[in-house]
Order: structure tokens, then C-alpha cells, then sequence
């Protein structure tokens, strides 16, 4: 709106300067035409006292103070006006007055310290001038009416330019404020990389931490899978030794039972010897060899029965002494593997710590992740905003320049305007 209100001025006004050139060089054209016509319309007046230069000594006398009176001065027949100064003289020296083109009807010359003088030669010069001069104030009434629009668009100009420079304060505030904002925008911005600095090193302490949580939790994780693959070992060790303990139990079992079936047959046995020593003593009375014969294989089979009772027993006590063995090793084996139970329990419980401190440390590690998000989306948004804010501040800077030499432009044609307007009132 102000660029294109300033352009509306500067149209304006430079139509307006460019129509009060066109008067003045009008006026200045139709003026230099009427003092041609008016000195080719003259004769060559005949002076006295003309010398060689052709210049003209008038013979004037001065009075005591050194000053021509005014008046009419006879040069053949004519009379020759001299404008006065203030005080009505004319300064005094040899006055030499140059004859100027020839055939002129009245010229203006200069003469002394500054002052005109005005020689009219003849009468019909003086009409002819008298008739221009009114033709050249109804011009000039024409051109002093032209002014006097000229000076009211003038007005209207200067109307125009203080509302324009109202606006251009305006706009000034406005981009003063803009700075200032700009400014505030800047302080936060930087106030935010400082937090964003701060930010990103809390971040990266805590990644670093996370890090050494995450090896650790990776080396216990290692070391309880080793221990876990030595304790299936010892597991399955024990196991093996379990089942050679039961087969060892089974055979010791088995043993027992013959054992038992072995002390059987030995009741068996005496209850037959005992019997058959009944038998005996009842068939006293019968053969001797025969009696012999018995006996000896009695006590053949009595001895032989004590042999195989004495295995059995010498087998009996291995076999205690070995069930004993195998319940001492039994128990020992018991006592490891719930041992090996409560250390599997603990590291399962250590498990499950470590499990929820893992799905801790991932859920820490997903808010930091996200506040890294929205920290990479604020610093994002900052830089956007630091990239817009100086287009902007330009934008600004170049409407008020803009503004600024318009307005500058406008003072200058104003007073220029001003200049031409007085110029032309005088």
C-alpha cells in the first residue's frame, strides 16, 4: 500500500514539475520572441559623442555628494530613464554606455554596482512595446491561472505527503517493532540452543550410561547363560550318576533278594538236616558204612552250605556296605541338586530382575527417544524460523528504504515545486 501510494506522488509530481517547466519554458520562449520582434521593428538611433568603441559618454553631472539626480537626459531629440536606487540616485563615474546591437529599440544594460537602466528610443517602439507588454500579461494572467491549479495540486501533493509520511512513521513503528520481535525471537532461539545444547548433553550421558547398562546386562546375560549350559551339564552328569546310583540300588536289591532266598534255603536246609538227624537217631541200629556215608556227605553238604552262607554274607555286607555308599552318595547328590535348584531359582529370579530392568531401560530409552524427536522437531522449527526472520527483517529494511527515498524524492520535488511557485509569483 505505501509503495504504491508513494508511486501515486511521485507520478503526480513529476507531472507537476514537468508542467511548470513546460510554462516557464513557454514564458521564457514567447518573452525572447517579443524582444526579437520589438528590436527588429527599431531603427538605429543617432547618438552623439560616440566614440570608435562605440561607446556612448553620456555627460552627466553629479552633485556634491556624488550622486546623478534622476530625470529625463536629451540624447538627440530622445529621452533616456535611468532607474533609481533607494534613495533615488544613481551611483556617479564616467558612464559609459555600449551601444548594443544595432537596430535595437530598448535594451537592458548593466550599469555600475548592479543597477538597470531602461533607454527607450523612440514613441512608436514605446506603443509597440506598451501592446506586447499587454499581450504578454494576458499570457501571464493565463500562466498565473495555470499556477494557481499548479499550487492547488501542490496542495493536494502536500496533503498526500503527510498522510504518505504518517504512513511511512507507520511503517517504521512497524518494522521498529519488528526488529524488536526479531530480537525476542533471537534471544529465545538462543535460549532454546542453549537448552537444546544442554539437552543433547544429558541425552548423551544418559545413551552413555544406557550403553554400559546395556553391556552389563549383556555380560550377565552371558555369564548366566554359561552357567546355565555348566549347570545342564552337571545336571545331566548327575543324572548319569543318578542312574548308575539306581542301577547299583537295583542290583543291590537284587542281592538282597537272592540274599533272602539264599537264607530260605538255608532255614530249608537246617529244618532238612534237622530232620534228617531225627531220621539218624531213629536208624542207629542199621550198618556202619552206610551211617559213615551219610555223615560225611552231611557234613560235605553242611560245609558247603556254610561256604555259600558265608558268601552270602560277606556278599550281604559288600552290598550294605555299598547301599551305604550309594545313600551317602545319594544324599550328597540330593543336597546338589537342591542346592543346584535354589541357584537356578535365583538366577531365574535374577532373570526376571534383569528382564524388567531391561524392559525398564527400554522404556527409558524410548522416551528419550522421543524427547530427542521432539527436541530435533523444536530445533527443526527454530531453524526455519531463523531461516524466514532475516527475509523478513529485509523485506522491512527495503520498505522503509524504499519509503525513506520516496519520501526524500517528494521533499525534493516539493521544494523544488515550492522554488518554481515562488520564482513565478514574484
Amino acid at each position: 500500500m505505501i509503495t504504491m501510494m508513494m508511486t501515486k506522488v511521485m507520478t503526480k509530481s513529476s507531472k507537476i514539475n514537468q508542467r511548470t517547466t513546460q510554462v516557464n519554458q513557454e514564458q521564457f520562449k514567447s518573452s525572447r520572441k517579443e524582444s526579437r520582434r520589438i528590436q527588429d521593428s527599431r531603427r538605429k538611433p543617432r547618438i552623439k559623442n560616440q566614440d570608435s568603441r562605440g561607446y556612448i559618454y553620456l555627460g552627466l553631472t553629479e552633485n556634491k555628494r556624488g550622486y546623478i539626480s534622476c530625470g529625463s537626459v536629451l540624447v538627440e531629440g530622445t529621452s533616456t530613464r535611468f532607474k533609481e536606487n533607494k534613495g533615488g540616485y544613481i551611483p556617479c563615474g564616467s558612464l559609459l554606455v555600449k551601444e548594443f546591437l544595432q537596430g535595437y529599440c530598448y535594451d537592458i544594460l548593466l550599469f555600475g554596482c548592479g543597477y538597470w537602466i531602461y533607454q527607450v528610443w523612440d514613441l512608436e517602439g514605446a506603443l509597440a512595446a506598451k501592446a506586447q507588454l499587454e499581450v504578454a500579461k494576458a499570457r501571464y494572467t493565463a500562466y498565473v491561472s495555470d499556477l494557481i491549479v499548479v499550487k492547488e495540486e501542490l496542495e493536494a501533493l502536500h496533503n498526500e505527503y503527510a498522510s504518505l509520511v504518517t504512513d511511512i512513521d507507520v511503517a517504521i513503528m512497524k518494522a521498529e517493532e519488528v526488529v524488536t520481535t526479531s530480537k525476542e525471537v533471537e534471544k529465545s532461539v538462543e535460549d532454546l540452543i542453549v537448552e537444546l545444547i544442554a539437552a543433547k548433553e544429558s541425552l548423551e550421558t544418559t545413551h552413555d550410561a544406557h550403553l554400559e547398562e546395556e553391556e552389563q546386562i549383556i555380560g550377565i546375560v552371558m555369564a548366566r547363560d554359561q552357567d546355565s549350559l555348566n549347570w545342564e551339564k552337571e545336571l545331566k552328569l548327575a543324572e548319569e550318576e543318578l542312574q548308575r546310583l539306581n542301577q547299583r540300588i537295583s542290583s543291590a536289591k537284587e542281592l538282597k533278594s537272592k540274599l533272602e532266598t539264599a537264607s530260605a534255603l538255608l532255614i530249608d536246609l537246617k529244618a532238612e538236616l534237622t530232620a534228617y538227624m531225627k531220621s539218624k537217631l531213629k536208624q542207629q541200629r542199621g550198618p556202619e558204612e552206610p551211617e559213615i556215608k551219610t555223615h560225611t556227605n552231611i557234613r560235605e553238604v553242611v560245609a558247603s552250605a556254610g561256604k555259600e552262607l558265608e558268601e552270602v554274607n560277606l556278599n550281604i555286607e559288600k552290598a550294605t556296605a555299598e547301599i551305604n555308599i550309594l545313600k551317602v552318595v545319594a544324599t550328597s547328590l540330593k543336597l546338589e541338586l537342591e542346592q543346584q535348584k535354589t541357584t537356578l531359582a535365583s538366577i531365574r529370579q535374577r532373570e526376571g530382575m534383569a528382564s524388567v530392568a531391561v524392559a525398564s531401560l527400554e522404556a527409558e530409552l524410548e522416551k528419550t527417544r522421543s524427547k530427542i524427536g521432539l527436541v530435533q522437531m523444536k530445533e527443526k522449527e527454530a531453524k526455519e524460523k531463523m531461516t524466514k526472520l532475516p527475509k523478513k527483517l529485509q523485506l522491512t529494511v527495503e520498505e522503509t528504504n524504499q519509503g525513506k527515498s520516496i519520501a526524500t524524492e517528494s521533499k525534493g520535488r516539493s521544494r523544488a515545486s515550492q522554488g518554481w511557485s515562488k520564482y513565478l509569483g514574484k
